[in-house]
């Protein structure tokens, strides 16, 4: 069915007057319902001039004295962009990941000319603008207990001291969790050096949920900053195991299972508080992560390290005491996915921008 939310607009088709006759007695067809069907239409994005007629009085008597009505406030005041205008460039670039230049070939199907520099250009003035707000989900989320990171690539031309080819990064941080207001926020940075964690992470005091970049070992390390791992890491290196594996109930396998498990538990714990969240893990889950810490323990040694058996084993073994510590507060997820989850928009955009 079509959602119920949308307007609907009705088309009646009814019978002629010669059609309502009874074809054997001539009687007149009495109604007695009606068949109904939809169809879902869509209206393309309507676009118009908005022109601000500011009167303008004189004294008749004195001849100097000349008022004109006061301008309203506008986002970017030299420039003809409404607030609607500016929005939809920006969840189009932002949100649908379309590059500019497709953007200035749509404008150009209605006879508009909006070139993709003054496009970038206003993005950058919208940027500043929106800096106040921010500050303001920064503020909040260092304050929080639980905060998550990571970064993806990104290519920037013309940067200082950088050739064009070489990579750059988005980092991301957000906060989630149960009764938590969600924020994401994106940091540009040409590196991804060990700085920026540092930088990004000044004055946070809690829980920080990563994956095993070694970039993050010196701001979790004599501070106030608990490292927190990422399941979904460890069962990424397994899984690899299992898809070039020619026995697929092996050893992966039974690792994979055993993760699953507790994926399990985190499905069905979704909904509970804090304090029951942590119970539930300490009485169920523990069981199994101590059962998946004898596995690695026995299976140290056993394959090369640089076999994708081996890198899987020295990961989970490197990362355990990180992975665990979700067990010690129910805020805590299981993995980092809710941060990965908002970087895949990015990693879309970043394929249709090709570069920055």
């Amino acid at each position: 069915p079509l959602p119920e939310h949308l307007p609907r607009e009705e088309v009646v088709i009814d019978l002629s007057d010669a059609e309502k006759i009874c074809d054997k007695d001539g009687t007149v067809l009495k109604e007695i319902g009606a068949d109904v069907s939809e169809q879902l239409d869509i209206i393309p994005a309507q676009m118009k001039v908005i022109r601000t007629i500011r009167k303008k009085y004189a004294c008749p008597c004195c001849g100097e004295t000349i008022k004109t009505a006061k301008l309203p406030g506008k986002i970017l005041p030299r420039s003809n962009a409404t607030p609607g205008l500016l929005a939809y460039i920006a969840t189009s670039k932002y949100v649908d990941a379309l590059p500019l230049y497709r953007l200035e070939q749509i404008f150009k199907r209605s006879g508009i000319d909006l070139p993709r520099n003054t496009m970038a250009s206003w993005m950058i003035a919208l940027s500043e603008k929106l800096q106040p707000i921010y500050n303001l989900m920064e503020e909040e989320l260092l304050e929080s207990d639980y905060v998550c990171c990571d970064e993806t690539r990104v290519q920037v031309l013309h940067e200082v001291d950088k050739s064009p080819q070489s990579q750059s990064y988005m980092w991301v941080r957000s906060r989630h969790g149960p009764n938590t207001s969600p924020i994401v926020l994106f940091d540009y940075d040409p590196t991804r050096s060990k700085t920026v964690p540092e930088r990004l992470l000044k004055d946070f005091k809690g829980y920080l949920q990563v994956d095993g970049y070694a970039g993050y070992d010196g701001i979790c390390k004599g501070t106030d900053i608990i490292r927190v791992g990422c399941m979904a890491h460890v069962r990424r290196k397994f899984f690899d195991v299992h898809k070039v594996s020619k026995k697929k109930g092996g050893e992966a396998n039974r690792v994979l299972q055993m993760i699953q498990k507790l994926y399990r538990i985190e499905e069905e714990i979704k909904d509970k508080s804090i304090e029951q969240r942590k119970a539930i893990r300490q009485k169920i889950a523990k069981v199994i992560l101590d059962e998946i810490k004898s596995w690695l323990e026995g299976n140290q040694n056993r394959y090369p390290p640089e076999s994708l058996m081996g890198k899987a084993v020295t990961y989970a073994t490197n990362q355990g005491p990180h992975v665990i510590r979700y067990m010690e507060y129910g805020k805590l997820s299981i993995d980092n996915n809710f941060t990965e989850n908002r970087i895949r928009p990015f990693a879309i955009g970043r394929k249709n921008w090709l570069f920055s």
